[in-house]
Order: structure tokens, then C-alpha cells, then sequence
């Protein structure tokens, strides 16, 4: 057990250095302020407001093509000592974007990514917690992803990109350059949260019932694994009827399905994830979804999300990408997934998918855009001390994936001719 050497400076905390362990040093001082308080004033929008400084009309910083932003999060001692006791709870703390300050609050995130506040954390930045209806730049909440499980630092960027150009409900995401108080964390992806402003903007009806898987092998077969993120709609009387038509047996689950889900988007989210091999989705490995009901057009649609092992990439198998879920026939692990690819009409409707969004994708020229991402964050890459690969390692991966990506449109259409 070692000590916690906490060294202040101007407020502030060093973030280097051992776990604390022994009594809490603050006993004999005021606990810290609940997290549902104002600890601080803002220069950030007023409630129902996006503040004097902030136009409607905000430029995206957080979800840019072509800019990397320099943010920075400062935390008191207080705030360190609670995210090393209990790294999933809420503390106070002040985001810093040019010469403007929002009273926010934070938390470590992750699980198979976690990482502690002395390496890499992954964070989630809610930015109205503190101050109801606050926003930074159009924002209430936001994630920043520590990419520790993808050397490229580009899957999700490129994954989530991808998705929306087809239409798929898909989050925004880019790059973010962090320091917490004066220490240089490195580049971040930042990806946006399945919320509601999430829902608002991509279906017709955003009140309806938003559940996420609560684990690996999370499927129908065992709805209890399901977490309810949103239940707006105050029962699950849609959900349960969802998993009754999923468990059908025999030929009578394609009309009750198709008229349960948005078919077409339903068809598309699978076809994609056998595109780009994201095999860590629901199609492949049962993970890494939200399940959308709409309660105006009473259907239900997918959503993914945590799109860092695309491109055949499966670190504690193989030390290169393009090799784990590349055949679009193995994309039935999911029972709705297996079921459809086991009905000739269903199958059918999937392989002409797969081969338009293979089109679709050959065209945005994804070579292309793996070198401008290339040029993009190589800098930051090399000079990020915080990274969990060498950029040797980056630079190889890189490789492997432009490579990946230019021969995949051949090998989509040579496996649809085998059909």
C-alpha cells in the first residue's frame, strides 16, 4: 500500500504518482460539494440559455473533420482524491476552451478501456450537471475515449463517420488534445453520448424507450441482461412485445419483425457491420448496442456504439488487423441476425445491401481518408507521452488498415459472388 503525495499548486494537484491508500487526508477539512451543486460561476450558458458569448449557430469543435481541439480540465485536490476512491462517480471540476470556463463534471468511464487518472483515463464531461441547461459549444455531455485498445486512434473517428454517411443513427465523433491541470494527457477521440439530444436528432419521436445491452452475450434470448437508459414511455409493454416476435420459431418471425423493426435500417446496420468487420457489435458478438422505439412509428431500430476493433482487428488474438470477422457469413451471432440470414428472402435483401454500401463506401474513397486522418493526428500522436502504443506501433497499424480498407471492396464482392 503507498501513500498519496498530494502536491497543490495554485489549487491544484499533480496527477503523477501513487494510489492513495490510509485515511482520507480531507477528514479534518469541509467535505467536498455534492456534485448536483453549482461550485463554481460559469462564463458558459445560463439555464435555457446558451449565454451571452455563445450563439445559437456554435462552431463544432468537439466533432470537427479537419481540427484537433485543445481542451483542458483543471481538478482540485478534492476532486483527485474521490475520482482514485470511486473512479465512476461524479466530481466538480472546470473545463477551460480558449480564454472561456464552464463548472462541469467528470468521471473515469470504461471497462475492458479502463484506465486509472495517473495513465490514460477514458472520461465522461457532463457539462450540465452542475449548471442546469448549461452547454459548451452546443453540448451538454460528451466522452473522451483514451483509444487503448486500437493503435490506429482512428476506428472510431472513420466507423462512426461511415455509419452516418449511410444513413445509420450513429454518434458524431473526432479528436480532442487533453490537459488536466498542467499535465499533457495526450489526443482523445471525442464521441457523442446516445442521449436525448441524440435521439431528437434522428428520430421523428425522441419519447420513446432507449434500452442498452448490460453486458457481452447480452441478446433477446435473455432480455433481463437489458439496461433501460430512457423510459420515457413509463412501461416496457413494447419491449417485451419486441423480444416475444424476436423468439418466434420457425418462418412466422420475418413478418412479425419486419413489422416490428425499422426493417430497412435493420438490414443496413448488419450489412455494415460485416462491411467493416465490426465484429464487436450485436450482428457478431451480441455487444455494444442501444435498441430505439420510436412511439410514433412504433418500430424499433439499432444503434451502435464503441466502434474501436473495426477492420478485423482483435488485439488479444492477432498483433495486425484484417483477420477476426471478415466473412460476411459469420455475422449470426445475434438472433435476430442468425435468423435472417438463415431466410433465403431475408439473406437475399442483406447481400443486396452489403454490396450497395460497399459501393457507396469505395467511392468515399476510405484510402483517401485514412491518410487524411494520417496527416491529421500523427503529431499528435508521436508527441502524446499518455499513449498506450509506441508510434511505431501506430505507424504500422495505419498501414494494416489503409491496407484493410483498399482490398475490402474486392473481397465484399467476390464473397456476395459465392452466394
Amino acid at each position: 500500500m503507498l501513500v498519496l503525495l498530494l502536491a497543490c499548486v495554485s489549487g491544484q494537484v499533480s496527477i503523477g504518482g501513487p494510489d492513495p491508500v490510509g485515511p482520507d487526508p480531507r477528514e479534518d477539512t469541509d467535505p467536498v460539494p455534492p456534485v448536483d451543486e453549482p461550485v463554481t460561476e460559469t462564463i458558459g450558458a445560463a439555464p435555457g440559455d446558451t449565454g451571452p458569448d455563445e450563439p445559437e449557430d456554435v462552431p463544432d469543435v468537439l466533432y470537427s473533420d479537419d481540427a484537433i481541439t485543445p481542451l483542458t480540465l483543471l481538478l482540485d485536490d478534492d476532486a483527485v482524491w474521490d475520482l482514485r476512491r470511486d473512479p465512476s462517480d461524479y466530481v466538480p471540476a472546470t473545463l477551460v476552451y480558449g480564454d472561456r470556463t464552464w463548472a462541469i463534471a467528470v468521471r473515469i468511464k470504461g471497462s475492458s478501456t479502463f484506465s486509472s487518472l495517473d495513465e490514460k483515463p477514458s472520461l465522461v464531461i457532463d457539462v450540465d450537471r452542475l449548471v442546469p441547461d448549461q452547454e459548451f459549444m452546443g453540448h451538454k455531455k460528451f466522452n473522451l475515449h483514451n483509444q487503448l485498445i486500437d493503435p490506429s486512434m482512428m476506428s472510431e473517428v472513420r466507423s462512426y463517420r461511415t455509419l452516418r454517411a449511410a444513413g445509420l443513427p450513429a454518434s458524431r465523433a473526432g479528436y480532442v488534445r487533453l490537459t488536466i491541470n498542467d499535465e499533457d494527457y495526450g489526443l482523445y477521440t471525442s464521441v457523442e453520448p446516445i442521449n436525448d439530444d441524440f435521439l431528437e436528432a434522428w428520430f421523428v419521436d425522441p419519447a420513446g424507450n432507449l434500452y442498452e445491452n448490460g453486458g457481452e452475450d447480452c441478446d433477446f434470448t435473455n432480455a433481463r441482461c437489458f439496461e433501460i437508459e430512457e423510459n420515457d414511455e413509463g412501461t416496457d409493454d413494447a419491449f417485451d412485445a419486441l423480444v416475444a416476435d424476436a423468439l418466434v420459431e420457425g418462418d412466422a418471425w420475418e413478418p412479425g419483425m419486419r413489422a416490428r423493426l425499422d426493417w430497412t435500417l435493420f438490414i443496413r446496420s448488419i450489412a455494415m457491420d460485416a462491411l467493416i468487420a465490426h465484429w464487436d457489435g450485436y450482428a457478431y458478438d451480441r455487444s455494444n448496442y442501444h435498441v430505439y422505439h420510436d412511439p410514433t412509428a412504433d418500430n424499433w431500430t439499432f444503434i451502435p456504439q464503441s466502434m474501436d476493433l473495426d477492420y478485423g482487428w482483435r488485439p488479444w488474438s492477432y498483433d495486425t488487423c484484417g483477420r477476426h470477422g471478415v466473412d460476411p457469413g459469420d455475422y449470426t451471432e445475434g438472433v435476430l441476425a442468425e435468423k435472417c440470414l438463415a431466410s433465403a428472402t431475408c439473406r437475399a435483401e442483406f447481400v443486396a445491401e452489403l454490396l450497395a454500401l460497399n459501393d457507396a463506401w469505395e467511392a468515399s474513397d476510405p484510402v483517401g481518408q485514412v491518410d487524411t486522418l494520417t496527416a491529421l493526428i500523427s503529431a499528435d500522436v508521436e508527441s502524446d507521452d499518455h499513449k498506450s502504443y509506441s508510434y511505431p506501433a501506430f505507424e504500422r497499424h495505419v498501414a494494416c488498415v489503409r491496407a484493410w480498407v483498399a482490398q475490402r471492396p474486392d473481397e465484399i464482392r467476390a464473397w456476395a459472388a459465392g452466394e
